[in-house]
Order: C-alpha cells, then structure tokens, then sequence
C-alpha cells in the first residue's frame, strides 16, 4: 500500500489501547483534514503495513521510542508526544480548599511527580501534594482529597472527595511540531494556538472568580464569628481546629489565631480522660486554669462532605460540676441528635 496522496499517515505508537484511542480522536479532530492517523503498540507495529508507508511516527513518550523494536526508515519523520494535564479540570481543582494535603495518585511515581511538577507551574502552589503510587504507598488518614490521573481504583478508600483528570493529553506544542512537519496551513495553526490560549484564559477566569469568592466567603464568615457574643469553635473530623474566635480561645487559653490547625485535645488539662468530640453532646468541664465550662459539641453534616463539629462553651458555676474531688474529669456527655444540613 502506498502513501496516500491526499493525506500524510501518521502511526501513533503507545503501550495503552485506552490513551491510544484518545490520542488517535482528538488528533483527528484536530487535524484529521490533513492528516491520517493510525495508532499500534510496540509489539502490534511488526504486523503493520511497512514504516517506510508513514510519513511520521508519534511515540506517547521517549521510554517508548527507546523501547521500539524496529528501525525507522531514515525518511520517515520521528517524534516524542509531548503531554500535559487536561486543563478543563482546573476549575474543579481550584475548589479544593487552599492549605489542604491532597494526594496525586498514579501507579508510578514518575507519572505522578510529573503532574505535581505541572501543576506548580501553572501556579497551583496553594495546596500540599503527596505523592501516591502503589511503591509509595503510605496512608495518611488526615488526607481528604485526591487528584488521580485516571485511576481512581488506586486511591486511598477513605479518601471522599475525588478529582479525576483523566490521562494527560496531547500539549498544544505537539499540534504545532506537526503543523510544520508537514507545512499545514499556518492560519491552522494560529487557529489550533488561539483555541487553545483561549479555553485556557476561559478556565483560569473561572477560577480565579471562585478563588475569590472562596476567600471573601472565609474572611466574612471570620469577621462575623470573631464578632459574635458566644465562644465558637469549628473541628474538622480529626478534632484540628478549623476556626476559633477569640472568646473560645480566651476560655481555653488558644494562643490566638496560631490555634487553628492544632488539635483542640492539645488545650485541655493532662489529666482529661481522652474525648474525641465527633458526636453531638454537651460537656462539663475544666479548662487547664481549673475554671468549670460547659462545653456544646454539634455535628454538622452536609451532603459530599467531610462532618464538621461546631464547639461552644460558656462558664459554669463550681457547683454544677461533679462533687468528686478530681475536678478536670469531664461528667458523661448529655447526647443530642445530629444535624444534618441539606
């Protein structure tokens, strides 16, 4: 069979049949008027029409090059794909709130460390990424969100919150190296660059308007607890401290905005018997000054999302706490119902 005159072939060479069908679709949708693609793994090439018969092979990455067990004809054209996360999924990305471990699952290192290494350059810097690959496998139970590029059998199960990306695709320098290589119209190409910048600018406005609204949300929703008449505390399921205004803190002697992100457990007496405050329940008290509180934990449960526990505390007089002499020990919660919101 001969080259065709109309189109130039191209060979796409890739070990996995998935990514090689995406490959294969979004080339074609891309440059399929000009060009015929055609996708084979490494072993599959010996049984294809001979090389000499493309006008380029596309290898998925430069292990695969290294490891093709045929020679290329020195007329046919080589290239390595050049590849890179699919930038749709920034927008859910960027919804992860900033500070938060989030695990980068992948089953090789490499391939995770990659997407990591990606997305600081894009600008993502806001969160702590964990690399999590079957060889590294350390499960951290603090870690509640996780970004799998495909693969979301391999994330950790307590993990809730999921962002799939899908494998990386195909980078804009790809499209443009195969532009020249074949001398593609150059209107094709600015086109193909002007769709792409565009998608692009597209998403990281998305983004950004969300970044902002999320931090004018928590600066109002700080505003308004440090300014309410009441002790207020969040915890997250660990018992970290989310937020704290300063009268819980008075009463608990916090050191002021540094206790957020420590345990609340950290400011009770030593002598406490350990208290996990996941459940809805009311607590007496001792603080490490020895000052009665009663302490109101509420369970607040919303849909997709990890519980949150809402604390209040209030003084109590040293008589309505228990006669025993030990006056840090808590007296058995009083249970209440859980609150789920909708």
């Amino acid at each position: 069979m001969s080259v065709s005159d109309t189109k130039y072939r191209v060979l796409i060479i890739c070990i996995n049949p998935y990514i090689r069908i995406e490959f294969q679709d979004y080339l074609t949708s891309v440059l399929g008027s000009y060009i015929d693609f055609t996708t084979s793994s490494p072993s599959e090439a010996i049984n294809r029409m001979p090389l000499e018969n493309y006008h380029c092979i596309l290898f998925s990455s430069q292990e695969v090059m290294n490891g093709f067990p045929l020679p290329v004809p020195e007329q046919t054209a080589k290239l390595v794909c050049t590849r890179t996360f699919n930038h749709a999924f920034l927008d859910q990305i960027i919804r992860i709130p900033p500070g938060e471990k989030v695990y980068v699952v992948n089953d090789a290192v490499y391939s995770a460390q990659s997407i990591i290494d990606e997305f600081k350059e894009c600008g993502i810097t806001q969160y702590q990424f964990i690399l999590c690959a079957p060889e590294s496998m350390e499960i951290d139970r603090t870690i509640h969100y996780a970004i799998t590029i495909g693969e979301p059998q391999l994330v950790p199960k307590h993990v809730r919150n999921i962002i799939n990306i899908g494998n990386r695709i195909i980078d804009i320098s790809t499209i443009n190296e195969l532009c020249v290589l074949f001398h593609l119209p150059a209107e094709l190409s600015n086109q193909i660059t002007k769709n792409y910048i565009s998608h692009i600018l597209k998403v990281v406005k998305t983004a950004g308007n969300h970044y902002q609204s999320y931090v004018y949300t928590q600066q109002l929703l700080q505003a308004a607890i440090s300014n309410l008449p009441l002790s207020i505390c969040l915890l997250n399921e660990e018992g970290t401290i989310i937020l704290a205004n300063k009268r819980f803190a008075a009463d608990w002697s916090m050191p002021g905005n540094q206790a957020v992100g420590t345990l609340f457990t950290s400011y009770l007496p030593e002598t406490m018997p350990e208290l996990s405050f996941r459940h809805t329940a009311d607590y007496r008290i001792c603080n490490q000054r020895g000052e009665p509180l009663m302490l109101s934990v509420m369970e607040l449960s919303f849909p997709n999302y990890n519980p949150v526990y809402l604390l209040t505390s209030k003084p109590l007089p040293p008589s309505a706490l228990t006669e025993e002499p030990d006056m840090e020990a808590a007296v058995p919660p009083i249970e209440h119902q859980q609150n789920t919101f909708m």
